[in-house]
Formats: structure tokens, C-alpha cells, sequence
């Protein structure tokens, strides 16, 4: 069994993905309506939506010093993070090329 990461690393991780939420909850607000951007949006809004618990399991994992489980978790948030980034990508190149149309 692995130790547990400090009460203060802990600590540091959950305010940081607060902050994280708040922002990214705050820039959701922000984005864009036009339709283009809406598979974006989606992926964004799904993420919000899944942080809290992502959130909770993984400070649990930290917790616990479950290394494979928080190794996993912070895949998981980078797939979201990717698949959004892609969905913006793909926005933006069809914005590039009504422009150029």
C-alpha cells in the first residue's frame, strides 16, 4: 500500500481545481453563441459538468496514495481536455475557411 500524499498537498490540489472551475465556469460564460462553436461548447459544458466529481476522486485517490488511480484520472481530464481542443480546432478551421471562401 502506497502512503498518502500530505494533508497540504491535498489541500493545494483542491484549490486549484476549485480555481480551475471557477475560471473555466466563468470563460463558459463568455464563449461564443454562433452555431460553429457549438460542438465546443458541448465538450466544455460536459467537462464543468463532470469536474466535481472528477474532483472528488481523484483528491481521494491523492488521499489514499493510489498512484495507478490518480495516473488514470489525470488521463481521463486530459481526454476531455483534448477532445474539447479538437472540437475548437475543427471550429476554427471551418471559421479559416468560410473566410476564405
Amino acid at each position: 500500500m502506497q502512503a498518502g500524499a500530505t494533508r497540504q498537498l491535498v489541500d493545494a490540489a483542491a484549490r486549484a481545481i476549485a480555481g480551475m472551475q471557477t475560471d473555466t465556469e466563468i470563460a463558459f460564460e463568455a464563449l461564443d453563441d454562433d452555431p460553429l462553436f457549438a460542438a465546443y461548447r458541448d465538450r466544455v459544458a460536459e467537462a464543468i459538468e463532470a469536474l466535481p466529481d472528477w474532483a472528488d476522486r481523484y483528491l481521494l485517490s491523492l488521499r489514499r496514495g493510489e498512484v495507478e488511480a490518480t495516473t488514470a484520472l489525470v488521463a481521463e481530464f486530459q481526454a476531455r481536455t483534448s477532445l474539447a481542443n479538437a472540437e475548437l480546432e475543427a471550429a476554427v478551421a471551418d471559421v479559416d475557411a468560410a473566410a476564405a471562401a
